[in-house]
């Protein structure tokens, strides 16, 4: 009887041993991964605004980009410019890639709230393709 409980400690103990190191790898890589998520985009765009927007960074005396809700905010002004103090590479995952992340772009009024949602299929690389397809900027222009 003793012989089969010291057998059950140390296969337990073989398990733990196991066990416990690899818990660890996986607690640290989650910890890893939270820490070093790449930023959101949010572009927020005015209302009547047509046509491309500029981001013009590192500009001294202007505010930095701000991070509401683990995104980027970046809110353009009527000509559809945003001068910041931030640097251009503000909120990447590293030094040579922004990772993945989301991009979401919204019309907002004239007090900075969200009217509604830019369509993914009416700006970034998809539109700038469809110019360069088609000549124009939305299929139906």
């Amino acid at each position: 009887m003793d012989i089969n409980l010291a057998c059950r400690r140390a296969i337990y103990l073989k398990k733990m041993l196991i066990s416990f190191p690899i818990f660890l790898t996986l607690l640290g890589g989650w910890y890893w991964l939270e820490k070093n998520e790449p930023y959101d985009e949010v572009f927020m765009i005015p209302r009547d605004y047509k046509g491309c927007v500029n981001v013009v960074y590192e500009i001294h005396g202007v505010p930095p980009l701000e991070v509401k809700d683990h995104s980027i905010q970046y809110k353009m002004d009527h000509d559809g410019i945003l001068l910041t103090s931030s640097p251009p590479d503000f909120g990447w995952e590293g030094k040579e890639s922004s990772g993945l992340h989301d991009i979401d772009s919204f019309y907002i009024d004239e007090e900075g709230m969200k009217i509604n949602e830019i369509p993914k299929t009416r700006s970034g690389p998809s539109s700038w393709e469809n110019i360069v397809k088609t000549g124009k900027s939305f299929p139906n222009d």
